[in-house]
């Protein structure tokens, strides 16, 4: 896999329903992805890129930032590599090294974070389904 960032390749990115859509990542969403891996360490992008069909699938918003603008991806959502480490005191970690990348969105997630560049106002978010006790 040819590396588009230094820690992330183009095909980390691609919609899982296979459909091979061509696109490009938003080089600010690789700089903060690539930050946030070296506070973190190793991160998978468990979903970039998502066609109209696969959004819809998963129950993503109608104006997604997975779906692409003008052939552009401004979205991922990630999680530490390792399941082990995949703790919720870790994942707010990756959350706070996301946020010092100064993403515009960010969001906070069980076992996952979601972070954007939206082209208007930053944004915060915590999903219901965080536990604070974990």
């Amino acid at each position: 896999m040819a590396k588009i960032s230094k820690w992330f390749a183009h095909e980390e990115f691609a919609c899982t329903c296979g459909c091979k859509t061509m696109f490009k990542v938003d080089k600010h969403l690789l700089h903060a992805l690539d930050k946030a891996r070296e506070k973190c360490g190793p991160l998978i992008v468990s979903s970039g890129h998502r066609c109209t069909e696969k959004n819809k699938a998963v129950g993503g918003a109608q104006a997604s930032w997975h779906l692409l603008r003008d052939g552009v991806l401004h979205a991922a959502d990630v999680v530490l590599a390792k399941r082990s480490d995949r703790t919720f005191r870790n994942t707010l970690k990756l959350y706070v090294a996301l946020d010092g990348a100064h993403v515009q969105g960010a969001g906070l997630y069980p076992s996952w974070v979601h972070c954007d560049f939206r082209k208007y106002q930053r944004s915060r978010w915590v999903d219901k389904r965080v536990d604070w006790d974990e």
